[in-house]
């Protein structure tokens, strides 16, 4: 089974990500303009000098709307003019996290482990691990809230369920109420 555009945006390193929607960019319009070679797309030429116009435009714009999912503006290539930009504008529509989505499971997880592969490559006697300690026990109490959240059936998922209001704290119950 092939990936999507956005498993593979989701599953590749975060300096992976732009070059990969820039490939995308430059084989979609490579395409649209007839060239055998997405390399032919040059990275900061603009559309308009290789040779765009309104109808070559649009499918571009319909091209890279399939391959990503994406509803796309008919003035895409216009308001952005270069196969960088685009990219740039790509990037913050499939990558960059949006204030009103919630992140993926999978992708906090690629998050740790990229986290995990930068710890590891610490060496022995690093200086600042207790600013570390501190920020990874931080983000495990985040975790732990989120954890009893759900467990204490928090407001985002509808009616609150009482299993877990059993082994809850006093403190674990008021904040559970003041989150209603």
């Amino acid at each position: 089974m092939e990936l999507s555009w956005q498993q593979r945006l989701d599953a590749a390193p975060e300096s992976g990500r732009r070059p990969l929607l820039l490939t995308l960019v430059q084989t979609h319009a490579a395409v649209a303009l007839g060239h055998p070679n997405p390399r032919a797309i040059p990275a900061d030429g603009a559309f308009r000098d290789l040779g765009f116009d309104s109808l070559t435009a649009v499918e571009l714009r319909n091209r890279l709307g399939a391959a990503t999912g994406l509803t796309l503006p008919a003035t895409l290539v216009f308001d952005h003019p270069t196969p960088e930009q685009l990219v740039s504008y790509l990037f913050d529509e499939l990558v960059a996290p949006d204030a009103g989505t919630a992140q993926t499971t999978s992708s906090v997880l690629a998050d740790l482990d990229r986290l995990q592969r930068s710890c590891e490559a610490l060496p022995a006697g690093h200086g600042d691990v207790a600013v570390l300690e501190n920020r990874v026990e931080a983000l495990l109490a985040r975790i732990r809230d989120l954890a009893r959240t759900r467990d204490l059936g928090g407001a985002a998922e509808g009616a609150p369920r009482l299993e877990g209001l059993s082994s809850a704290t006093d403190d674990e119950i008021f904040d559970f109420i003041d989150n209603l």
